[in-house]
């Protein structure tokens, strides 16, 4: 039974070769489209599923009221771990994390590694498979340290190095525990060596106080225990050490990667999440596409199976029988395409995972992956083959021996309302492409304010820290640098701010979330940010100790105090007297229309990173290199890991350029999906017409008035698709814009232009067919008939 299916299914396609081709090519191409997209969205939405507990796992968030603003930050003071572990009993465990960049030594080779520190509670809490040693004990002693298997590979050449030591930031380590690298998806994935908490407490243990929050804080309820009932007590235990701004809270680790957006201690919508869905509805879209060609191009051709449908009726064969035959070959077929689907998977995937920075796999071992191609098989090929499958099978058998099968139903009706749907998700998908990409050329190409191009900055050792005036000297000797100076942050990370600064005329009231940031005298000229009243800095900081310089945005906010000479207020520091007023630049947010309040000290003292403009007809590689011999001169147990802010500032970029990509990739795909569908319906519709067109010739008709004819109502299907397609697409793509505060408008040669590319798209596609029937040789056309 199953041999003679087979048989007649592979005769039904040679038959028609060209238009099954078709059929199993369009959908091919939709099942791997829809297959990769998937796949990133299993990579989203089984985030962190390598944590055991997860679900007891939360992160602490502390919730900052400013004014009539309130910022969430995951950031806590050193002392959160004792306070949750001796008065919390709910608590099962708590750790400390806080990301680091570091310097390792080995054999006289330097490395710039990412790394982290943590409690050492943490390899058991978050399930790293350790490999080698203890994880109890790996973090235990202040010298100790766990190593990424990658890390100890890379190394050693073995992860059989137990006991053996590293020299990391100028400090011998012993290495307790090697743990297999942690999945991608995982909060920890980026931290390849994890050093003892202990180590950055004993450096930042002047900072131990309720007013200072400098560390991540993570923590493993009880089984059982509520946490609803740990954040009620965890409200007042801010107040409670004098934070009365503050309100401490848990936030659980299964949700961080796809939510993570607050309004005050609440989940607030949007976060990854949304794009996750907007992703699988397209990935849904391209696969409904495909299995639209399936539809039209299976009903269009059933004129040739009418009477094998009414012999078969005769026969004795039921409607419902013939619906899980029809069915059971659009099975068929779509397994056929997954087959070919699996293999552009397999060619494809490489360069979707260089573009989107990820490493996702196609695992057919995996029970999982087997299931879920099967799945797409099944699922694609019940939804291409249910409306052919009830049309054919509702043939009258008289008819269809006859040979009028067609007449049954409304099938061609149906197939231009399938084509208008195809064009109309083509035109938002086009409308959706512009947008996209004129808003990240309207954030690039924006005046940020500030010259980011020609900088290079790398993290200060204590050693180029202690020796940066003949540093400096030495960079400027070698006339490849125009200018040095040092920085506690870049303009693109400025993340040190805080409250409780006052000035004459302040609201006693509000509170104003003010950025700090710690320069030297020459940090405002390596930026060319300019001042718009008062003075920079003086080279000797002892002369600036109550001086500071602040923004237009500030200046602004204080009113009449906002000038040269004004006074702020701020804790311990006493009174700061404003000497220095820059133009507004645009620093952390790049959408952002206006920056926030800002103030700059002179305390080079207390920056951590060096800043160096090169000269503008500089060599690159050159320059690099005599940066590179100099630094080395001055700290050559420090790897020169140096960094370019222009590229910085394009890695802000990532989220956008990424949502761009996709629409481009995906939406071209969708395109060419329609089109081929659209490609085949017009040859089936030439073929239909044959004997029309040669009568048309015989009488006199031109080549391009049977174009004419032929193109005229699929080009009315498209326009009808435009008409469709544009309020919606303005809808979402006003809604997606709705996200930037800086952001363009959707002006209407958008839509025209959209409107122009898809005419021209169908109209070629179709064209092609009929300029191929309007040079058929009229006689011969007529005869075939």
């Amino acid at each position: 039974m199953f041999k003679r299916f087979l048989i007649t299914t592979w005769r039904n396609f040679k038959k028609s070769r060209a238009f099954s081709l078709l059929n199993i090519t369009g959908l091919a191409i939709g099942i791997a489209c829809a297959g990769i997209i998937l796949l990133w969205v299993e990579y989203y939405t089984t985030f962190n599923h390598s944590v055991k507990d997860l679900s007891r796992v939360y992160r602490m968030e502390n919730a900052q009221v400013y004014g009539k603003d309130t910022y969430t930050f995951p950031v806590m003071p050193l002392g959160i771990r004792d306070e949750l572990l001796n008065n919390f009993p709910e608590v099962e465990t708590a750790v400390r994390y806080i990301d680091a960049g570091i310097n390792v030594s080995l054999e006289n080779k330097n490395f710039a590694e990412q790394a982290a520190y943590a409690d050492p509670e943490f390899l058991n809490m978050f399930s790293y498979n350790v490999i080698r040693g203890d994880a109890n004990r790996a973090l235990s002693a202040p010298d100790g340290v766990a190593l990424s298997a990658k890390v100890a590979k890379a190394y050693f050449g073995s992860v059989d190095v137990i006991g053996k030591m590293l020299q990391i930031d100028k400090q011998p380590y012993q290495i307790n525990a090697v743990f297999k690298d942690p999945p991608e998806n995982m909060t920890f994935a980026n931290a390849k060596i994890i050093l003892p908490y202990s180590v950055y407490y004993n450096q930042n243990k002047q900072y131990d106080a309720w007013n200072n929050n400098m560390t991540e804080a993570w923590v493993l309820l009880k089984p059982g225990a509520s946490a609803k009932k740990v954040n009620a007590a965890l409200a007042g235990l801010a107040k409670s050490h004098g934070q009365l701004s503050y309100t401490y809270f848990m936030y659980p680790m299964e949700r961080i990667a796809m939510h993570g957006n607050f309004s005050g201690t609440k989940e607030a919508t949007g976060g990854t999440v949304k794009m996750v869905r907007m992703f699988a509805l397209i990935a849904f879209i391209i696969l409904l596409i495909a299995c639209i060609n399936f539809m039209n191009l299976s009903t269009a051709r059933s004129e040739k199976r009418a009477r094998e449908i009414g012999l078969r009726k005769v026969m004795g064969s039921s409607r419902r029988g013939l619906i899980l035959r029809l069915l059971s070959e659009a099975v068929l077929m779509s397994f056929a395409a997954v087959v070919i689907a699996l293999l552009l998977i397999a060619a494809c995937l490489p360069l979707f995972n260089g573009l989107i920075g990820l490493h996702l796999q196609m695992n057919l071992r995996s029970l999982k992956h087997i299931g879920f191609v099967c799945g797409l098989g099944i699922f694609s090929g019940l939804l291409a083959g249910i409306y052919p499958a009830f049309y054919l099978s509702s043939f009258n058998p008289i008819a269809a021996l006859k040979g009028n099968g067609l007449k049954a139903g409304g099938a061609s009706f149906i197939r231009k309302i399938l084509v208008v749907l195809q064009f109309s998700v083509s035109a938002i998908i086009i409308v959706a492409i512009f947008v996209i990409y004129h808003q990240i050329q309207h954030m690039r190409t924006r005046d940020l304010g500030y010259n980011k191009n020609n900088v290079v900055y790398l993290t200060a050792s204590d050693k180029l820290s202690e020796s940066f005036p003949a540093l400096k000297q030495a960079l400027m000797a070698t006339g490849k640098v125009a200018s040095v100076s040092l920085g506690s942050h870049t303009p693109l990370e400025m993340n040190n701010n805080g409250g409780g600064l006052k000035w004459k005329g302040k609201q006693e009231n509000e509170d104003v979330l003010i950025t700090k940031v710690r320069t030297d005298n020459n940090y405002l000229n390596t930026f060319n940010i300019p001042l718009v009243a008062g003075r920079g800095f003086k080279s000797n900081p002892d002369l600036d100790s109550n001086d500071i310089i602040i923004n237009e945005t500030l200046a602004s906010l204080m009113g009449k105090e906002g000038r040269v000479g004004g006074l702020i207020y701020y804790g311990q520091h006493g009174a700061l007297t404003i000497v220095g007023i820059t133009k507004d630049f645009i620093y952390n947010n790049i959408s952002a229309t206006h920056p926030a309040p800002l103030m700059f000290f002179n305390q080079p003292k207390a920056t951590g990173l060096i800043f160096i403009r090169l000269q503008d007809e500089a060599d690159l590689s050159g320059s690099l290199a005599a940066l590179k011999s100099v630094f080395l001169k001055f700290d050559a147990a420090k790897a020169f890991d140096y960094h370019f802010m222009d590229k910085a500032f394009e890695a802000t970029f990532q989220q956008q350029r990424f949502t761009g990509s996709l629409a481009i990739i995906f939406g071209g795909l969708a395109i060419v999906i329609s089109c081929l569908g659209l490609f085949g319906l017009s040859a089936y519709m030439a073929e239909q017409r044959t004997r029309e067109i040669g009568i048309r010739k015989v009488l006199g008709a031109s080549v391009s008035s049977v174009i004419k004819l032929l193109t005229r109502d699929f080009i009315i299907m498209v326009f009808i698709s435009c008409v469709i397609a544009f309020p919606i697409a303005y809808y979402l793509m006003d809604h997606w814009l709705m996200d930037f505060d800086y952001r363009i408008n959707i002006h209407w040669y958008v839509f025209a232009v959209t409107a122009l590319s898809v005419v021209i798209i169908a109209f070629v596609t179709v064209s092609s067919q009929a300029f191929k029937a309007g040079r058929l040789n009229p006689v011969k056309a007529i005869r075939s008939e």
